[in-house]
Parts: structure tokens; sequence; C-alpha cells
């Protein structure tokens, strides 16, 4: 007998075992490969072109005072690719911890979207933390590395502000182009919209603004706080140029957290002034001592000087809607 025929000897009896364990769970496994098609089929179709209708959510940063940060480096690129470099570290740990997508950054603006390409029954919560977040993580990268690192004048770090605006509107999502180019795109008036209550937010000064379509998903996470209302676009209306189709929305600001403060009674005093759209019991009198009072004691907060503002005026014209 050769030696090759013993080594085959010696491998049969293995391969009789290992066929024999198999025997039974052949069904297992071929119901196992099956589902495993099955989800390579459906990843495959998410990189084909395709176009879906989603409810997403956006969560769109504003660099505040950007344009003059670039400016003051612009003989220092190094510097300068460094310091972005700082900011995208923080974006890029806060879009893995929450699920987002990094739908763009141009200029000033990034934007992050969530529950594009993948389902995200919390997809309201998760665009609002990633804004709390990254607020907190930028501000601390602003004040403890790059105001003490001397890279930025004391003027410049003065500018910078990380302004957040969250919107949830209903799109098209999905891969646009051709079989060799695919671009994913999503088609919906949400950068219009946030552009718009974004502008407000900095006159405001308000760190994160919020559409109605994201307080209701809020209350577990932080407080909400009432500003005004403003004419936006509806789903689905997808012109750049056109201010058709647009409807009434609430805008609010949304705190750093959830603990109660003694700044909560100016939350609470703007649910009072939104619910004076459907009661009549004199909420915005009421309101005016209690704002009055607040401002004595915090006389830059330019939230409260707006809603003092709508209530004194809704005292002096009470069939004017100012709200409208």
């Amino acid at each position: 007998m050769t030696s090759d025929s013993v080594e085959l000897e010696k491998s049969q009896p293995f391969s009789s075992i290992e066929d024999n364990s198999l025997e039974g769970g052949k069904a297992s496994k071929l119901s196992n490969i099956l589902d495993s098609k099955k989800k390579s089929s459906k990843l495959k179709c998410k990189f084909s072109l395709y176009l879906e209708p989603r409810k997403i959510s956006i969560n769109q940063m504003y660099i505040e005072g950007l344009n003059e940060w670039l400016l003051s480096l612009e003989g220092n690129p190094t510097h300068l690719v460094s310091l972005l470099g700082d900011l995208f570290s923080q974006v890029d740990t806060v879009i893995r911890t929450t699920s987002g997508h990094l739908v763009n950054f141009e200029n000033d603006i990034l934007t992050i979207a969530y529950n594009t390409t993948i389902n995200q029954n919390n997809h309201e919560e998760k665009a609002v933390a990633s804004a709390q977040l990254l607020q907190e993580k930028l501000t601390n990268v602003k004040e403890n590395k790059w105001r003490e690192s001397g890279l930025l004048r004391e003027e410049i770090c003065e500018l910078i502000n990380f302004r957040f605006a969250i919107c949830a509107q209903k799109t098209f999502c999905g891969n646009i182009g051709t079989k060799d180019i695919k671009h994913f795109t999503i088609f919906s008036s949400t950068r219009h919209n946030l552009d718009q209550i974004i502008r407000f937010g900095k006159k405001l000064k308000v760190p994160i603004i919020i559409t109605q379509h994201i307080k209701q998903y809020c209350h577990t996470r932080c407080e909400t706080r009432f500003l005004d209302r403003r004419e936006l676009r509806e789903d689905y209306f997808f012109s750049s140029l056109d201010d058709f189709n647009q409807e009434n929305w609430e805008i609010g600001s949304v705190s750093m957290s959830n603990s109660l403060t003694k700044d909560c009674l100016l939350y609470e005093l703007g649910d009072s002034i939104e619910m004076k759209q459907e009661t009549d019991d004199g909420k915005f009198e009421e309101a005016i001592p209690l704002f009055r009072e607040y401002q004595q004691v915090n006389p830059n907060d330019l939230p409260t000087q707006h809603l003092l503002r709508l209530c004194e005026q809704q005292a002096q014209t009470p069939t004017l809607n100012i709200l409208e």
C-alpha cells in the first residue's frame, strides 16, 4: 500500500464523520444561505439606481464666523487644514454614534440626514441628539484647543459659533445617475426651510432651532421653547426659486438637556403663547410680567425680548393674530 493510499484511508473516517454531522443541519444551512442571499440582494439594491419616498430628519449645522475664520488663515493653509480636521473629527464621531448620513458640506453649512438609507424609527430624536452632541463637542474644541493654541486670534474665536436647525419632512431619496456614475440625492424642500429658520435662530442667538414636526419627539430628551411661526415650504415641493405651496409652521428652540432649571418657566411660557391660538384665557397678558421679570435678570436673552414684544403687541391689539 502506497503512502498516498494510507493518507486517503486516514482521511476517509474524518470525512465520513463530517458528512454525518451535516446531514441533520442541511435544511438549516440551506435556509441560512438563502437568507444571506436575500440580504445581499437588498444591499445591492441600495447600490443600484432607485428612488423611494421617505420621511427623514435633517440636522443642518451653520458655522457662524467661518468667513472671517478662513480669511484669517488664508496665508497658512496647513493650520487651516488642521483646524478643519478637528471639526470633522467631531462630526465623524457623532455621525457614527447616531448612525447619520453626511449629505453635504458647502461653505459654512454642513448637513446630516437620518432615515435616508436605513430605517430608523427614532430618527427625529437622533437628529436632535446629534445637534446637542456637536454643539457640546465643537464648543469644547473651540474653547480648549483652538483658543489656547493661538492659531486663531481672540477676535476670530469670538465670532465662531455653531448653530443648528432641525426639521422632519417627507422626501424622495435614492441613487440617480447612470450605471457607472451614481449620486445619492434627496429631493425635498428641507434646505430652503432650514435656511429660513437658521437665519431666525442666528438673529435670536439660539443654538438649536426646530420645527413643530421635531418638537413632539423632544420631550424625553430636552425642553422645548416656542419662539414664533414662519411660512415654510410644504413637503414634496422641490422648486428652488418659487415660493408657492407654503405652510404656517411653529418654530421653537431646544435646551441642551432635560434637567430642570430656573429657565424652565420660559419654556412653559412659550407653550402658553402657542396655546393662545386655540384658547381665549388671557395667556398673553399673564405672560408679560413674567417675561419682564425674567428680562431684568437676563437682559441679553433675545428670545425673551422677542416673545415679550409679541405679548405686548397682542395685549394692545387683541384681534391681531401675530402668530400667523
